[in-house]
């Protein structure tokens, strides 16, 4: 998902404004002259929001203590050094923004600068892809970024996660089958099938809608007037879904 803009077509350039100023218009070329004169952007550009999102290990289960193995290799100190200070404490991203579901806080989010700690809830700060992926991207595109992550551990693309346009989910031969061989009745497990078909699809888009909907309290340096762009979307998934041998009985055949 690239290129949606919330301002709808982007700004003019200060180019195509002079030329629709000068031969539209038929304005004055000396207001074209003032605004190549400006100094700064003449628009904001629209924050860029990325969504991240799977099971288990989109949530990230790496723990922080892990981090410091990335100096041992030439190739990754440089990663290190844009994860940690140089006494060990971890670094605070001011332009990487992140909102992230989180069962073990209280409010069920976390949310803040980018840092260490954004992985799965436990014990000890863990970390997840949002981190060096945050990092990265935040350098690769030189301006502020939103984070919206939406993780639970698992869940399967083909009954937790499936969209409405995928529509229901339909048991093969071999599962019925199956289920018949342990006396279940089929109605009623067709039932809970439903129920729980697309469950954490509409939770992942419930959040990045409170989120989207409410910028400023995650990241209070947003300008509504500029808007927003989502620019990516990362997808983390597949443990329970190679494993389930009854929905893709074929799974480890091209």
């Amino acid at each position: 998902m690239a290129g949606m803009n919330t301002r709808g077509r982007g700004p003019f350039s200060i180019r195509e404004s002079v030329l629709y100023s000068s031969q539209t218009m038929k304005f004055p070329l000396i207001i074209a002259g003032a605004l190549l004169g400006c100094s700064g952007p003449l628009f904001a550009k629209p924050l860029k929001v990325y969504l991240l999102a799977g099971q288990s290990n989109m949530q990230g289960h790496a723990a922080a203590r892990t981090l410091a193995h990335l100096g041992m290799d030439a190739k990754t100190v440089p990663l290190l050094k844009a994860i940690q200070n140089a006494d060990g404490s971890a670094k605070v991203h001011d332009q990487i923004w992140i909102s992230s579901i989180e069962a073990t806080e209280e409010s069920g989010v976390k949310e803040g600068r980018l840092t260490v700690g954004y992985g799965a809830g436990g014990r000890e700060p863990k970390i997840g892809p949002e981190l060096t992926f945050g990092i990265t991207m935040q350098k690769h595109v030189g301006e502020p970024i939103l984070l919206i992550k939406t993780a639970w551990g698992g869940k399967s693309l083909h009954t937790d996660f499936r969209s409405p346009s995928a529509g229901a989910y339909v048991f093969n031969e071999k599962q019925i089958e199956h289920l018949r061989k342990r006396e279940r009745n089929l109605a009623e497990v067709r039932q809970e099938k439903i129920k729980s078909t697309g469950m954490y699809y509409r939770f992942m888009l419930d959040h990045i809608r409170m989120v989207l909907g409410d910028i400023k309290r995650v990241y209070p340096g947003y300008d509504a007037k500029s808007g927003y762009e989502l620019a990516g979307f990362v997808w983390f998934q597949g443990w329970n879904d190679m494993v389930d041998g009854g929905t893709y009985p074929v799974r480890g055949q091209p």
